[in-house]
């Protein structure tokens, strides 16, 4: 890739041209954030995993007290499995991004 201004050689993913310092427009065309569905996910998905942590005995659901417990963490992974989804209808709920609207007028 090159820069616009300068013609310099950029990497793919470079923001900013390093010879000139200008930015460099980005290949989407739009912004890099993470949605608003993807970040609640998330935060869902951690807050059910610390919870289920906490409530979930050390023993569960093996006795053995020596090693690693592979049935809990086959149990908190499918709490996060559970919670990632209904994270991400709740991030749906709360995306504030405008679509676009119908542009038909109404006769008058």
């Amino acid at each position: 890739m090159k820069c616009p201004h300068c013609h310099a050689l950029c990497s793919q993913g470079d923001s900013v041209c390093y010879s000139c310092r200008t930015p460099l427009p980005t290949s989407g065309g739009g912004s890099t954030r993470v949605p608003i569905p993807a970040r609640v996910s998330m935060i869902v998905m951690v807050i059910s995993y610390c919870v289920a942590n906490a409530l979930i005995p050390e023993d569960y659901p093996s006795k053995s007290t020596n090693g690693f417990n592979l049935g809990r963490a086959a149990c908190l992974g499918a709490v996060g499995c559970v919670a990632g989804p209904i994270g991400y209808g709740l991030g749906l709920l709360f995306d504030r991004r405008r679509r676009p609207q119908d542009k038909t007028t109404l006769p008058v």
